[in-house]
């Protein structure tokens, strides 16, 4: 969930995570509502890293996620980048 206003971003965490190359691609990837396959795919990042990449750029709040649930009752999170400019 983002930060409901600017001082409650942790910018130690939300650099740290900036510093890293595959979470920027991550970021760069997920233009739209995207899973965190969708999200593998289209940047050749293993599934395994995705998810632990998703899980601090969620913690800086870099990501906007939403969980779907199907009528099977499989679920499903999709993940939207959160920011549009870091000035």
């Amino acid at each position: 969930m983002p930060a409901s206003n600017p001082t409650d971003i942790d910018l130690e965490l939300v650099l740290s995570v900036l510093e890293d190359d595959g979470s920027r691609e991550l970021l760069l990837a997920a233009d739209i509502y995207r899973s965190a396959q969708e999200l593998a795919n289209r940047t050749g990042i293993p599934p395994s890293t995705v998810y632990r990449k998703l899980d601090r750029l969620s913690e800086a709040t870099l990501f906007a996620d939403q969980r779907l649930l199907h009528s099977d009752g499989y679920h499903a999170t999709y993940h939207l980048i959160a920011i549009t400019a870091i000035l």
